[in-house]
């Protein structure tokens, strides 16, 4: 069984601020966590992630059993250890994945030094899908990385 890793974004923040706050949360967790063997399992696998929306409350119901947690302007995004679907806590496997939009400002935020991830503009998905799919890629560059840089 394949293992995902779940990310648990909040209902605020444009598209570009989730994206990149998800991206930063999934290498967070696993960052804070690398001595968890499900790790290994996904990373040898096929890099599944899962991003789900949440209402505040919802939000701060999953948010007890978080690795971490990234904000990026109004955006938030919570980060967990992959594990199988069938195995995540209940209050997580609730939110919904489908569907998940947010407006669009055209403004990518960024760091100094950090890397650049590009999206062509002709490729439409959702921010949750652009979420996941930016967040390997931050993934991606992470392994790649000696540890000071990270």
């Amino acid at each position: 069984m394949d293992l995902v890793q779940p990310l648990v974004a909040l209902r605020s923040g444009s598209h570009e601020q989730v994206v990149v706050a998800a991206a930063r949360a999934s290498v967070r967790a696993w960052l804070a966590s690398t001595e968890d063997p499900n790790w290994e399992v996904w990373l040898a696998g096929r890099f599944i992630k899962s991003v789900r929306r949440a209402r505040p409350a919802e939000f701060v119901r999953v948010a007890a059993e978080a690795i971490a947690c990234e904000e990026v302007g109004e955006a938030k995004v919570l980060s967990y250890a992959p594990a199988a679907m069938d195995e995540w806590w209940e209050p997580l496997r609730k939110l919904q994945a489908v569907g998940f939009e947010r407006p669009r400002e055209g403004r990518w935020p960024s760091e100094p030094g950090g890397p650049m991830l590009v999206i062509a503009d002709e490729v439409v998905m959702s921010t949750g899908k652009t979420a996941a799919q930016v967040a390997h890629g931050l993934f991606a560059w992470a392994l790649r990385q000696p540890g000071e840089v990270l």
